[in-house]
């Protein structure tokens, strides 16, 4: 090989320039040494298939394809002429060179156009002169005709039409005309520029590859040729070549004939006949302009057309299915996949063999669609070559299908457009996937006799389910089908319906257009679905702000048509997450056994869906919360008829199974793994957590929900195993200052019911509340959240019971909590503690009502209570902030009204009188009347509350104040209490 690559360098190599194509060797020497290389390479041709390396593979293309270049540049002069190799040789093997061509196509493209380039330069050359089976190597090379590439279609074409001059076409019945014609046509429009500039005279070559033209008609290899040739022409990158390209293909779908005068390039032939009926009666001769008459084709005729459309419908189906179905994984790639690479390369720095490869194959193609005059000489820079667009090829092909001519092989078409909406569309959405699905509904609309085509049943299900799409052009052409599939009793309403489907009108429609004044009874189970599908697409704009025109639309529905709608969110979480909603049973406890494996399922854009669906969740909760369980339904006594009573315990576990799944993607740990595509926003996360607490805290708090009778030991304990287990070990540290915790904000719902306190607040999730109440920086939200939670297990007359039998073990921590409360009390100015009573009034009364009830010991010697001496030391920091808080500033200070601005106080001299000590005196008693009824803020509520044992060491504590009387107003009011 290497001795090859140097004869080659000789043979092709200037020594001034690295160029490619040199013509300015001698030929003396170039005959020489391409016998020398020709010999080399024999020898390494039967083993190009056990070549792994790409290099070498690109090395040995490049020298095989220079070779015959180097050869064929010679121009096959008389001397070299009669030495030149003979055909039987391997490297001149049509057959092998062709099967190296198809099995690179796909993979290596440009390598299989340098092997197409040689077997054009030996076609060119005649040396295919005795080859027998040609027909074979034709239906072989039809498949490079569909290439995206312009010079492997290039090349395929003049292969071609060397290989059709030697067959002969005739003797095939009707069918006599001969390809060559239209591989003329092909050839032409080829080798026009595929630019603006060129655009007229492309379209008007394209034109004449109908079915129906000369040349075309009639000929079965013509035909095949076009069909192939037309879906390669798709891949080019000129978007109004598109239209003429989708109406030549549509032409072997619907063939039309036209005749054979000089007009019939612009005027089909029934369009002619009239013309010339009316230029005959205005005409003075008229019996010189005769009109061609129907009746005047013979019955061969017409059986040739016959036979003709139903070849062209078969070829052109043959290939359709073929691209349709090998298409579906191509165009499946993420679209970022496609972008990558170097946008530019320079020609000079590319290796020898890589810049010949290029020369053959992407800088033609480039030129191709370049303006610029095309030039023989290598470029300084290039681009790399473009890549198929598969999806806009994809939307082509489905333009070229009309729905009359569909017939049978709408079996082929529905499981396709199935496959494509549940893997595709749903799964990579796009503004191409959008495109090809309104244009295949477009086409089910209007295709007859829909109702009796192969799945009929699943493709009713997926019209439904694009019916819930948020884009108002989706939900259109998805509506139009469902008018094709459905009964006829969505026909009345097909006019306010569509209404509803535009923007424009549809705040008024959905105002005036409702399920009980506008729909008749009898329709309106068949009408109530498609409309909540349609309303609950609109639910996911956001921008358009619509949930309150929906929901007041929907207020009342009955409690199957309620379902329905939550159903419908069911089933969108599920398509966001890619949970197949066959796997999973209808209970509404059932999870995947690996939560984990269920946030791994999330694809790249399933976190902005979720959020959508967490919008319709919380404004559903907030308009029709009551109709969820939000208020007591209305007894069977009431005045109200029975078909009008709703019961939210229907759709109580489709909620608690939204809510719970909620939960579950997002309480696996927020580090990713490496083969994550994407890693979520933490505010995406946040706010899916947020709805699903949402909902487990509307089931706890909902009035109209039967407690005990919901909340079975199986969802207990999937709250246990979703919501507490794996947020618990770690609550002490991550929740010191998030008080909408979910841990926190589930055991304050709990609190308030005695069923919900003795299932959900373990004596560990009680563990974990106290340290985290005892932690050093937690913050005072969080702290408020606990002594409530605390303050309602003991205090409320249905979950005291319970709640101080689960509080007793942590008295201990409780009071060292109180105690270090007080200190921090004790070390507070005047005004901040006037701030702080002002501030958290609230939090203060429940406390000193904890410190009161802590200072009562019960038969339990085990509990852990107040002893004498820490209600002492408690009283040694609750007192003085008490006294600072009520401490009144002495009133014998200047007068207000005495005050000048800017004036300086003048110090009077102290004239301690009587009046002034009775003065002290009294602004004393005042101060412990407020104490006592700080303590105790109702005279009347809180007699109970210090008529216990414990209350003397308050009583003690108050009486070492030296300027308190037994006669004085304080007093008194402390002796009732005691009392």
């Amino acid at each position: 090989m290497d001795l090859a690559v140097g004869k080659l360098k000789e043979a092709t190599e200037s020594p001034s320039e690295r160029r490619l194509h040199s013509k300015k060797l001698r030929r003396d020497d170039a005959k020489n040494n391409i016998h020398d290389v020709d010999s080399l390479l024999d020898e390494e041709v039967a083993h190009f298939y056990e070549m792994e390396d790409e290099a070498t593979i690109n090395l040995y293309v490049t020298c095989l394809c220079a070779l015959y270049d180097a050869w064929f540049s010679l121009t096959l002069t008389t001397a070299f002429k009669a030495s030149q190799p003979g055909p039987g040789n391997i490297t001149f093997d049509f057959e092998f060179f062709l099967q190296l061509a198809v099995d690179s196509l796909s993979a290596r493209p440009d390598l299989s156009c340098a092997f197409l380039r040689i077997l054009d330069l030996c076609s060119q050359a005649g040396l295919l002169h005795d080859f027998k089976s040609s027909v074979t190597v034709v239906e072989r090379l039809l498949p490079f005709l569909m290439s995206f590439s312009h010079q492997i279609r290039l090349h395929t074409l003049r292969i071609l039409r060397c290989l059709l001059m030697r067959i002969d076409s005739h003797g095939t019945g009707l069918l006599e005309e001969s390809p060559l014609a239209v591989l003329d046509r092909c050839l032409t429009c080829e080798r026009t520029k595929h630019c603006p500039n060129s655009l007229r005279e492309l379209l008007a070559t394209i034109l004449h590859l109908h079915s129906g033209r000369t040349g075309v008609f009639k000929s079965t290899m013509g035909a095949k040729i076009v069909i192939h040739y037309l879906l390669g022409l798709l891949h080019t990158n000129l978007t109004p070549v598109w239209d003429g390209v989708v109406a030549a293909l549509t032409s072997f779908l619907n063939p039309v004939f036209y005749s054979e005068s000089a007009d019939a390039g612009s005027q089909p032939r029934d369009y002619r006949k009239r013309q010339i009926a009316s230029s005959r009666s205005k005409s003075p001769n008229s019996t010189a302009v005769t009109v061609p008459d129907d009746d005047e084709e013979t019955t061969e005729s017409t059986q040739a057309k016959l036979q003709w459309r139903q070849l062209c419908r078969a070829l052109f189906w043959s290939k359709l299915t073929e691209l349709l179905e090998s298409e579906m994984s191509t165009s499946s790639r993420p679209p970022e996949e496609d972008d990558s690479g170097v946008s530019t390369l320079v020609f000079d720095e590319l290796p020898i063999e890589s810049a010949f490869l290029a020369q053959l194959y992407v800088i033609p193609d480039e030129r191709s669609t370049s303006v610029l005059t095309n030039t023989t000489e290598a470029p300084v820079t290039f681009s790399p070559h473009r890549k198929p667009d598969w999806r806009n090829y994809r939307l082509n092909l489905w333009r070229s299908i009309t729905p009359v001519a569909v017939g049978k092989h709408a079996r082929f078409l529905v499981p396709i457009f199935l496959k494509f909406v549940n893997f595709e569309f749903y799964g990579c959405p796009s503004k191409a996937n959008e495109d090809v699905l309104i244009c295949a509904l477009d086409l089910f609309s209007q295709m007859p006799n829909l109702q009796s085509v192969a799945k009929h049943e699943e493709l009713c299900l997926t019209v439904l389910r694009l019916l819930t799409n948020k884009r108002p052009v989706v939900q259109q052409a998805a509506f139009k089908t469902w008018l094709n599939l459905s009964p006829k009793g969505v026909a009345p309403y097909r006019e306010d319906l569509e209404k509803i489907l535009s923007l424009q009108s549809f705040r008024e429609a959905v105002r005036v257009f409702k399920l009980d004044t506008s729909v008749a009874p009898e329709d309106r189970a068949i009408v109530a679905p498609i409309l909540i599908r349609i309303l609950y697409g609109r639910l996911h704009l956001s921008k358009e702000n619509l949930a309150p025109a929906v929901l007041t639309n929907l207020a009342d529905c009955t409690d199957t048509e309620l379902g329905i709608l939550l159903s419908l969110i069911i089933e969108s979480f599920y398509s966001a997450v890619g949970i197949p909603i066959e796997d999973l049973s209808a209970g509404d406890a059932s999870l995947p056994p690996d939560i984990a494996r269920l946030r791994a399922s999330l694809g790249t854009n399933s976190w902005g869906r979720l959020q959508a669906i967490c919008q319709v969740v919380e404004n559903l909760l907030s308009f029709m919360g009551h109709r969820l369980g939000g208020l007591v339904p209305p007894s069977s006594e009431s005045s109200e008829p029975s078909g009008s009573t709703h019961r939210p315990e229907t759709h109580a576990p489709t909620l608690f199974r939204i809510g719970l799944l909620m939960i579950a993607i997002t309480s696996v740990p927020s580090s990713t793994t490496v083969t994550e595509a994407k890693r979520p926003y933490s505010k995406q996360v946040k706010v899916v957590r947020k709805t699903g607490l949402a909902l487990l805290l509307h089931l706890f708090n909902a009035t109209g929900i039967n407690t005990e009778a919901f909340w079975t030991p199986e969802r207990v304990e999937s709250v246990q195993h979703v919501v507490i287990r794996p947020y618990l070990p770690q609550l002490s540290q991550i929740a010191v200052a998030s008080p909408g915790h979910l841990i926190i904000c589930l055991s304050l719902a709990c609190s308030q019911k005695a069923y919900l306190s003795a299932n959900f607040l373990t004596q560990d999730l009680l563990t974990e509340l106290m340290k985290l109440l005892l932690h050093p920086k937690v913050s005072k939200h969080v702290t408020r959240i606990i002594i409530e939670i605390l303050w309602n297990m003991i205090f409320l007359p249905d979950v005291q019971v319970i709640g101080r039998l689960a509080v007793l073990p942590h008295h201990g921590s409780l009071i060292e909590y109180l105690y270090q409360r007080m200190l921090a009390l004790r070390s507070l100015g005047s005004s901040q503690a006037r701030k702080t009573l002002n501030s958290a009034s609230e939090v203060l009364q429940r406390e000193f009502k904890l410190l009161g009830y802590l200072t009562v010991p019960l038969d339990n010697t085990e509990a852990c209570f107040l002893s004498p001496d820490q209600a002492s030391r408690l009283l040694i920091g609750l007192l003085p902030f008490l006294m600072k808080t009520f401490a009144r500033k002495s009133t014998t200070a200047t007068p207000l009204w005495l005050r000048r601005r800017g004036a300086q106080e003048t110090k009077l001299p102290q004239l301690v009188t009587e009046a002034v000590r009775t003065a002290h005196a009294i602004a004393g008693e005042n101060t412990e009347a407020e104490i006592l009824r700080a303590l105790c803020p109702s005279s009347l509520g809180c007699v109970d509350a210090f008529a216990t044992p414990g209350c003397p060491f308050l009583l003690v504590g108050l009486s070492s104040l030296d300027r308190l009387k037994m006669n004085s107003p304080a007093s008194m009011v402390r002796d009732m209490y005691v009392i």
